[in-house]
């Protein structure tokens, strides 16, 4: 049997104890790596443009621009017209407005207005109970009116002016 001297100056005695586990060194070089790739996954994700997103200064260049605001000007008074029937007589009676973009060109407008009357009372004059009775003989009537309205700007300014018109109230009798 070996004696306790023996035994304390064995190779094997004097040689560290063996550790079972993560050291410092281990753990910072983990949180390091960790961090590196949590710094890796935003700059992807921030930096990056999403799909059909311009980069940098594209971006405010291919942004269309915002029209702007609606403008209407009532056409005073209203529209009363007899209509086109050889049987019975009746009238029609439409308040209109158009509108505009531009509150300039609304201004025009109201100058050529008397010319604009009178081609919409000769529309309005030549169209048919029969046809005027559903919704889409209504709205016919307006895309002529719009179409009316849209020749006499463009013979007085160069520029159709209006972009639509509307029935602000419409009576048949």
């Amino acid at each position: 049997m070996a004696s306790a001297a023996e035994l304390t100056d064995s190779p094997a005695a004097t040689a560290a104890p063996v550790r079972r586990g993560f050291g410092l060194g281990t753990l910072l070089i983990a949180v390091v790596v960790a961090m590196a790739a949590a710094g890796a996954v935003a700059y992807f994700f921030f930096s990056t443009a999403t799909e059909g997103e311009a980069v940098d200064g594209e971006a405010a260049a291919e942004t269309p621009a915002l029209p702007l605001p609606a403008a209407y000007l009532a056409l005073d008074p209203a529209f009363v017209v007899n209509l086109e029937d050889p049987e019975v007589p009746h009238y029609l009676q439409v308040d209109m407005q158009v509108m505009s973009r531009d509150p300039v060109a609304l201004e025009t407008v109201r100058v050529h207005l008397p010319r604009i009357r009178n081609s919409l009372l000769m529309l309005f004059a030549q169209q048919k109970t029969s046809e005027l009775a559903s919704r889409e003989g209504k709205e016919q009537l307006r895309i002529a009116a719009l179409a009316e309205v849209q020749k006499v700007m463009q013979e007085e300014t160069g520029q159709p002016v209006v972009e639509a018109v509307y029935f602000t109230s419409f009576v048949m009798q």
